[in-house]
């Protein structure tokens, strides 16, 4: 059982491992930056036995659904989608409402007063603010099944906090790339039409 468990940690090291160098390696585009976060996410709700996770963005008080990685088979949690972000567990668990781990959500007072919980039955749910270098928060970095798991624990939140880190450290870069090639789109389109 002890080598189990030793071969488990060092497959979760392994894993941010190869994703920390496809991060270092990716050329901080927009295509390049979603597959590494799809990889990112993948690995996160693989890791962790749950069957969505999601990189969400707090923008214009509502959380999107930027990137996404679900079980076969589940059709709700579509990128792009959005809702009101004090609806939210995402908003919640940043602002301390709810905590960043839950074995059942359906034990939770907190979570009750949330109808998705009821609605879509979510048991076992992992989450973390998305943070980046000026301490703002992007948004959330979420996993979630429909049955509780009693085998979460404190080392899953760090995992994915890990993972939170990489993704924050590449959306960033992605979207400063972003803005600095803005302006030369524009320069490069104005010197096409005149």
């Amino acid at each position: 059982m002890g080598g189990q468990v030793i071969s488990c940690v060092r497959n979760e090291y392994a894993e941010i491992a190869r994703l920390l160098q496809a991060s270092l390696n990716s050329d901080a585009s927009p295509d390049s930056t979603t597959a590494v976060l799809d990889r990112l996410l993948r690995s996160a709700r693989l890791q962790l036995g749950m069957k969505i996770a999601f990189i969400s963005r707090f923008e214009n008080g509502r959380r999107i659904f930027k990137y996404v990685d679900k079980a076969a088979g589940i059709e709700i949690v579509k990128v792009g989608e959005s809702d009101p972000l004090e609806d939210t567990y995402c908003q919640r668990v940043v602002d301390g409402r709810l905590p960043q781990l839950m074995q059942n959500a359906q034990d939770h007072v907190a979570a009750l007063q949330l109808k998705v919980t009821r609605q879509l039955g979510i048991g076992g749910y992992v989450s973390t603010p998305v943070t980046l270098n000026d301490s703002s928060v992007y948004g959330t970095f979420c996993c979630f099944s429909f049955r509780k798991d009693d085998s979460l624990n404190r080392r899953d939140l760090g995992l994915l906090q890990a993972f939170a880190e990489i993704a924050a450290e590449l959306l960033e870069n992605s979207e400063q790339i972003s803005r600095d090639i803005a302006p030369k789109r524009v320069r490069i389109r104005s010197s096409r039409a005149g």
